[in-house]
């Protein structure tokens, strides 16, 4: 299993706590809207749809039984199909692109 905490905080140069932190709060937020959707009396809705960023977080209670489900976005369905259909690595263009930009930068400076 990866840590896509760790993997984040090497690529945006974040602390790992602070991630965490963001994480923890993004819970919170679930939490929050789980008890707005589901627990108010007053809410007719048996699910919460929740965007994370990357796709729709589902969250369905029934009885004490949570049941989650995940739709990934457009953009990381797109990203997972080329990557395992094309053995594209969106990861690799991506550090490629910005290291490239840099040795132009670089190149202009000394230039």
């Amino acid at each position: 299993m990866s840590n896509l905490i760790q993997d984040l905080s090497i690529l945006t140069t974040i602390p790992e706590k602070t991630l965490a932190k963001f994480f923890r709060k993004m819970i919170f937020c679930i939490c929050e809207e789980i008890k707005e959707d589901i627990l108010d009396e007053n809410s007719d809705k048996e699910i919460t749809e929740v965007d994370i960023g990357i796709g729709k977080l589902y969250i369905k209670v029934v009885g004490a039984e949570v049941k989650y489900k995940f739709e990934p976005s457009e953009y990381m369905q797109k990203a997972v199909i080329a990557t395992v259909t094309g053995k594209e690595n969106p990861l690799v263009d991506f550090l490629d692109k910005a290291l490239g930009k840099k040795f132009v930068d670089l190149y202009k400076d000394l230039c």
